[in-house]
Protein backbone atom coordinates (compact mmCIF):
# COMPACT_ATOMS: atom_id res chain seq x y z
CA UNK A 1 0.00 0.00 0.00
CA UNK A 2 1.22 3.54 -0.87
CA UNK A 3 1.69 6.41 1.07
CA UNK A 4 -1.34 8.85 1.34
CA UNK A 5 -0.96 12.06 -0.72
CA UNK A 6 -1.51 14.12 2.61
CA UNK A 7 -0.96 13.06 6.04
CA UNK A 8 -4.32 13.92 8.04
CA UNK A 9 -2.36 16.78 10.02
CA UNK A 10 -1.65 18.34 6.61
CA UNK A 11 -5.33 17.42 5.86
CA UNK A 12 -6.29 19.64 9.01
CA UNK A 13 -4.22 22.63 8.65
CA UNK A 14 -5.16 22.92 4.88
CA UNK A 15 -8.64 23.12 5.88
CA UNK A 16 -8.18 25.71 8.20
CA UNK A 17 -6.22 27.60 5.66
CA UNK A 18 -9.14 26.89 3.88
CA UNK A 19 -12.03 28.08 5.99
CA UNK A 20 -9.90 31.32 6.71
CA UNK A 21 -9.70 32.67 3.27
CA UNK A 22 -12.93 31.30 2.78
CA UNK A 23 -13.86 33.64 5.75
CA UNK A 24 -11.99 36.54 4.31
CA UNK A 25 -13.93 36.15 0.83
CA UNK A 26 -17.34 36.15 2.36
CA UNK A 27 -16.52 39.08 4.15
CA UNK A 28 -15.30 40.67 1.12
CA UNK A 29 -18.41 39.55 -0.74
CA UNK A 30 -20.34 41.29 1.90
CA UNK A 31 -18.32 44.36 1.68
CA UNK A 32 -19.19 45.12 -2.15
CA UNK A 33 -22.85 44.10 -1.23
CA UNK A 34 -23.43 47.03 1.40
CA UNK A 35 -21.45 49.19 -1.47
CA UNK A 36 -23.17 48.10 -4.43
CA UNK A 37 -26.43 46.68 -3.13
CA UNK A 38 -27.25 43.07 -2.51
CA UNK A 39 -29.37 42.26 -5.51
CA UNK A 40 -27.83 43.89 -8.41
CA UNK A 41 -29.80 42.84 -11.07
CA UNK A 42 -26.91 42.66 -13.88
CA UNK A 43 -26.57 40.51 -16.83
CA UNK A 44 -23.58 38.13 -17.44
CA UNK A 45 -22.14 40.00 -20.32
CA UNK A 46 -20.58 37.00 -21.67
CA UNK A 47 -19.66 39.27 -24.54
CA UNK A 48 -17.10 41.42 -22.91
CA UNK A 49 -14.40 39.83 -24.04
CA UNK A 50 -14.10 41.76 -27.48
CA UNK A 51 -14.29 44.80 -25.21
CA UNK A 52 -11.29 43.58 -23.22
CA UNK A 53 -7.84 43.98 -25.41
CA UNK A 54 -4.91 42.03 -25.45
CA UNK A 55 -3.36 44.40 -22.94
CA UNK A 56 -3.90 43.98 -19.48
CA UNK A 57 -1.32 45.62 -18.10
CA UNK A 58 -3.24 48.68 -19.06
CA UNK A 59 -6.05 50.54 -17.15
CA UNK A 60 -8.37 47.52 -17.23
CA UNK A 61 -11.46 50.45 -16.20
CA UNK A 62 -10.20 52.53 -19.80
CA UNK A 63 -9.76 49.36 -21.98
CA UNK A 64 -12.93 48.02 -21.34
CA UNK A 65 -14.64 50.74 -21.02
CA UNK A 66 -15.71 49.74 -17.40
CA UNK A 67 -19.80 50.62 -16.77
CA UNK A 68 -20.38 48.03 -13.85
CA UNK A 69 -23.05 47.15 -16.55
CA UNK A 70 -22.52 43.50 -16.71
CA UNK A 71 -21.07 40.81 -13.92
CA UNK A 72 -18.32 39.89 -17.13
CA UNK A 73 -16.85 43.44 -16.62
CA UNK A 74 -16.83 44.34 -13.19
CA UNK A 75 -14.84 40.53 -13.25
CA UNK A 76 -12.80 41.60 -15.88
CA UNK A 77 -11.51 44.64 -14.21
CA UNK A 78 -11.40 43.09 -10.62
CA UNK A 79 -8.68 40.93 -12.48
CA UNK A 80 -6.85 43.94 -14.31
CA UNK A 81 -6.50 45.37 -11.05
CA UNK A 82 -4.72 42.12 -9.79
CA UNK A 83 -2.45 41.91 -12.80
CA UNK A 84 -1.52 45.02 -12.06
CA UNK A 85 -0.71 44.68 -8.20
CA UNK A 86 2.87 45.96 -7.47
CA UNK A 87 3.78 42.99 -5.10
CA UNK A 88 2.35 39.72 -3.26
CA UNK A 89 0.20 41.44 -0.43
CA UNK A 90 -1.63 44.02 -2.95
CA UNK A 91 -1.83 40.68 -5.29
CA UNK A 92 -3.65 38.67 -2.49
CA UNK A 93 -5.83 41.32 -1.40
CA UNK A 94 -7.07 42.11 -5.29
CA UNK A 95 -7.39 37.99 -5.76
CA UNK A 96 -9.83 37.63 -2.68
CA UNK A 97 -11.53 40.93 -4.59
CA UNK A 98 -11.67 38.89 -7.60
CA UNK A 99 -13.11 35.43 -5.74
CA UNK A 100 -15.42 37.62 -3.75
CA UNK A 101 -16.59 39.00 -6.87
CA UNK A 102 -17.10 35.07 -8.59
CA UNK A 103 -18.97 34.35 -4.77
CA UNK A 104 -21.22 37.01 -5.97
CA UNK A 105 -21.83 36.31 -9.11
CA UNK A 106 -22.43 32.43 -8.44
CA UNK A 107 -25.09 33.81 -5.82
CA UNK A 108 -26.92 35.82 -8.87
CA UNK A 109 -27.20 32.79 -10.97
CA UNK A 110 -28.19 30.86 -8.04
CA UNK A 111 -30.88 33.38 -7.33
CA UNK A 112 -32.10 33.71 -10.84
CA UNK A 113 -32.74 30.04 -11.07
CA UNK A 114 -35.12 30.00 -8.06
CA UNK A 115 -37.09 33.19 -9.01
Amino acid sequence: MSDPLYTPREIARSSQRCTVIAIEIRNEADRQGELWGVDRALPDGLMVWHRFGADLEGNARGEMGFRGDSWASILLEEVGEALQAGNAGALRGELVQVAACCMTWIDALDRRATS
